[in-house]
């Protein structure tokens, strides 16, 4: 597979984009908070409330057993051992019930369609970023959903971009965001960048699928529907990359990839999704059919 580096030099903007005429009208977004955005930023308060009387109600209760501990003659060190042990029990609880009200409400805000909730929350988190060790990228790309469905391609480059140059571990967390903002070049019409960016989503995935190289679609797992999601979006950025060097001439490597797309499809169950995508494909391939 070519490095992503090798394509650096050649983003080159073509003269036309995809026209507004092509693209399907982006659905319509409220204007102001509903039911379902009450919702959610209850369950954010509710889980941040939590953690914090959880948080309060542990330091007291181990600060007094501590004291006590202390003041005994001689000190009892095997509750002061104890109670520190507890110190980091308690942290990684707080820390858990902190993430769900964040991660966990955005997950819950576009299950719901709750667009004003998930925004805040979402950008919300990213300012906090430090304070997630596992990364925010599940909130990048809960606001580059959003952008693409309103077909915001300009703010989908921008927004991206931005977050993969101050993302610092670049895991297949990552490959989702590289795949929008590909889509989002490749809707401007600039097929090179477009490469670029799904370049690295491809790698990224490919990380990624290396504890699910022997999964196909009769293979039972603990949880089909995310492993299915997982290659659905691995065979999605193969057949981007497809199209995308196609749009540029570049037919052998477009039929490979494409070739790759399909192979990645047929280890998933059949479903509405995977049929646009391989009837996608094979419009391409029977292009390429004399090739």
């Amino acid at each position: 597979m070519p490095k992503v580096q090798q394509f650096r030099k050649q983003t080159v903007q073509q003269k036309s984009a995809v026209p507004k005429s092509q693209l399907p009208k982006p659905p319509e977004m409220p204007t102001e908070p509903g039911k379902q955005d009450r919702i959610c930023n209850a369950v954010h308060i509710g889980g941040l409330s939590l953690g914090a009387i959880v948080l309060l109600g542990s330091a007291y209760g181990i600060s007094q057993a501590a004291l006590k501990a202390i003041h005994q003659t001689p000190v009892d060190w095997a509750t002061l051992v104890g109670m520190t042990l507890l110190t980091v029990v308690v942290g990684l609880v707080v820390r858990g019930i902190v993430w769900a009200s964040f991660a966990g409400v955005v997950m819950l805000a576009t299950h719901l369609k709750a667009w004003h909730a998930q925004d805040q929350i979402a950008r919300k988190a990213l300012k906090l970023k430090r304070f997630f060790p596992g990364g925010t990228s599940w909130a990048a790309q809960a606001l580059l959903g959003q952008m693409v469905n309103r077909q915001q391609f300009k703010e989908v480059i921008n927004f991206g971009t931005s977050e993969w140059e101050s993302t610092k571990k670049k895991d297949q967390s990552v490959a989702p965001l590289c795949s929008y903002v590909g889509m989002a070049h490749q809707m401007q019409g600039d097929s090179h960048s477009a490469i670029l960016w799904n370049e690295r989503a491809v790698e990224l995935f490919q990380k990624a699928m290396t504890q699910l190289e022997k999964v196909d679609s009769k293979t039972k797992v603990p949880n089909r529907e995310f492993v299915d999601n997982m290659i659905m979006q691995y065979a999605s950025a193969f057949a981007n990359l497809g199209a995308n060097y196609f749009g540029v001439g570049n037919y052998g490597k477009a039929k490979k990839n494409f070739h790759a797309a399909l192979e990645q499809l047929n280890r998933v169950k059949d479903n509405s999704q995977k049929d646009i995508l391989v009837r996608g494909i094979n419009e391409h391939m029977a292009r390429l059919k004399h090739w």
